[in-house]
C-alpha cells in the first residue's frame, strides 16, 4: 500500500523537473556584432536540444541585425561560409525578451531570482530544476558591462548564492564570455552551491573575437567587416552542435574548449562534484542522471580550429578600419571620421589613466592595503566618478579598470583617486572623448 502511494509521488517529482536557460548580451554597436551572434547561436543550441521557448530568457540590446552597417539586414551569422546558401542565420526565431534600455544588471539579477519586478519573463525554476546561464559581453577586473551600467562580481556571486539558498535550482552551469572574466569568480564562488562555471579568460587578460577581418568575416562573397563570433563562445557552441550531449560531460567540454581557445586561459570554478554531469543536463531538456561514460575519443567529432582571432580590445578599431578600407571613395568621409575618433579615444584613454596613476602615486596611501575582491566599494566609487566626467568606458578603455583596482588595493582612498580622475578627465576629454558616448 505504501509502495503504491510513494511511487506516483516520485514519478510526479521527476516529471516536474524542468530545464531553464538565461542568455545575456551586455554590448551595443555593430562592432560588437559577435556578441549578439553568439547569443542567438546559444539560443539556437538550447532550443534545438529541446528547452522550450517558455523556459529561455534572452536579454540583448538587439541593434545589430537591423543596423545600417549589416550587409544582411535582419540576419546574424556566427560562422563564415564560402557560399551564402550554406550560411545559418542564427537570428531567425531568436526571441528577445529584454531589449534596448531594459538590458540592465538589475533586471538580469531579478531574472535569476525570479523577481517579477523585472517587468518581463523571469526564471520560475525550482529545487528540482537545472539552470544554464550564458553571459556574453565586455569585462574588466571585477566587473562586466551592460549598455548603461556595470555588473560587479560581488553582486553576481551573491545572487548565485541567494538562488542556492532559496532552492531555485538543483544544479546551475554558467558560461561567461568577457575579458578578465576570471575575476568575476576567482576567490568568490563557493564550491558547495552546486554551480559549475567556466570563463573565457583569466582575471588579467582579454578574451578574443574570431572569424574576423581580413579573411574570415565573409558570408559567400559579402564581407561583414567585423568579427562574427568570440573564440571561447564559438568553441563551446560548435562542440555542442556536433556532440552527443547525453554522453559528453561538463569536464570534457571544458577541456576541449580550453584546448581550442588558445589565445586566452579558459578557467573553471565552483563545484567539482559536477564535473561528470552530462552537458545535456543543462543545454537540453533531458536529465541524464546516473553514470556518464567518458567520450574522450572524439577525433571524428572535434570542432575545427578557428582562425583570424583578434584581441577583444581591438575589435572596434578593426571593424571601423575595414569599413573604411572597403568602402567606395564617395562614402568614406563619415567612416574616416568614425575611425579617427576611435583612435583619438584610445589615445586619450591611455593618457587619462596614465595621469590618474601618476597623480595618485605622487602621495602615499593612507589606508591598509588589501586585495579582498569582496571589498569593492572603492572601485565602484571611482568608476562612478570616471564615468560621470569621462563618459562610459569604451571597449578599449575597460582594460584600465585594473589600474583603479590596483590603486584601491594599495590603500589609496577612493576620494583621492577620484579627485585625480576628475583632473585627468577634464584635462584630456576637452581634446577628444575618452570613452564611449
Amino acid at each position: 500500500m505504501v509502495r503504491t502511494f510513494v511511487l506516483p509521488l516520485l514519478l510526479a517529482a521527476v516529471a516536474a523537473a524542468e530545464h531553464w536557460a538565461v542568455i545575456v548580451v551586455g554590448s551595443t554597436g555593430y562592432w560588437n556584432y559577435r556578441h549578439q551572434a553568439d547569443a542567438c547561436h546559444a539560443y539556437q543550441v538550447v532550443r534545438s536540444h529541446g528547452i522550450p521557448e517558455s523556459n529561455i530568457v534572452l536579454m540583448m540590446y538587439d541593434d545589430v541585425a537591423n543596423s545600417s552597417s549589416n550587409p544582411f539586414p535582419g540576419q546574424l551569422f556566427n560562422k563564415p561560409t564560402m557560399h551564402s546558401s550554406d550560411a545559418v542565420d542564427v537570428y531567425q526565431n531568436c526571441h528577445v525578451d529584454y531589449r534596448g534600455d531594459d538590458v540592465t544588471p538589475k533586471k538580469f539579477l531579478q531574472v535569476l531570482l525570479g523577481d517579477t519586478a523585472a517587468g518581463g519573463k523571469v526564471l520560475k525554476s525550482k529545487s528540482t530544476d537545472r539552470v544554464f546561464v550564458n553571459f556574453v559581453d565586455h569585462g574588466a577586473t571585477g566587473m562586466v558591462v551592460f549598455p548603461s551600467h556595470n555588473l560587479y562580481a560581488k553582486d553576481l556571486v551573491e545572487t548565485l548564492k541567494t538562488m542556492h539558498e532559496r532552492q531555485l535550482y538543483k544544479e546551475l552551469v554558467f558560461y561567461m564570455e568577457a575579458c578578465e572574466s576570471g575575476s568575476m569568480f576567482k576567490d568568490l564562488l563557493p564550491e558547495n552551491i552546486n554551480a559549475f562555471v567556466t570563463t573565457a579568460a583569466n582575471e588579467k587578460e582579454s578574451s578574443w573575437g574570431t572569424y574576423c577581418p581580413p579573411v574570415s568575416d565573409h558570408i559567400g562573397t559579402k564581407l561583414l567587416g567585423t568579427c562574427l563570433g568570440d573564440l571561447y563562445s564559438v568553441n563551446w557552441m560548435e562542440d555542442s552542435d556536433k556532440s552527443d550531449l547525453s554522453k559528453e560531460t561538463l569536464q570534457e567540454q571544458y577541456n576541449r574548449v580550453k584546448k581550442l581557445t588558445d589565445k586566452s586561459h579558459v578557467l573553471e570554478f565552483g563545484s567539482p562534484s559536477m564535473h561528470d554531469d552530462p552537458v545535456g543536463d543543462f543545454q537540453s531538456n533531458t536529465d541524464h542522471d546516473g553514470p556518464t561514460f567518458s567520450s574522450a575519443d572524439k577525433s571524428n567529432n572535434e570542432p575545427s580550429k578557428v582562425d583570424s582571432s583578434v584581441n577583444s580590445r581591438d575589435i572596434e578599431l578593426i571593424t571601423k578600419f575595414y569599413q573604411y578600407l572597403r568602402s567606395d571613395s564617395k562614402d568614406r568621409t563619415p567612416l574616416a571620421h568614425a575611425l579617427m575618433e576611435t583612435i583619438q579615444q584610445r589615445e586619450m584613454s591611455d593618457h587619462v589613466f596614465r595621469d590618474i596613476v601618476r597623480l595618485t602615486k605622487s602621495s602615499s596611501p593612507t589606508l591598509t592595503a588589501s586585495d579582498d575582491p569582496l571589498n569593492d566599494s572603492c572601485l565602484r566609487h571611482v568608476n562612478e566618478i570616471v564615468e560621470q566626467h569621462c563618459g562610459r568606458y569604451s571597449d578599449f578603455g575597460l582594460q584600465y579598470v585594473s589600474h583603479i583596482v590596483s590603486l584601491c588595493n594599495q590603500g589609496y582612498d577612493a576620494s583621492i583617486i577620484s579627485a585625480h580622475a576628475i583632473t585627468a578627465c577634464h584635462r584630456h576629454s576637452t581634446k577628444a572623448r575618452v570613452f564611449a558616448p
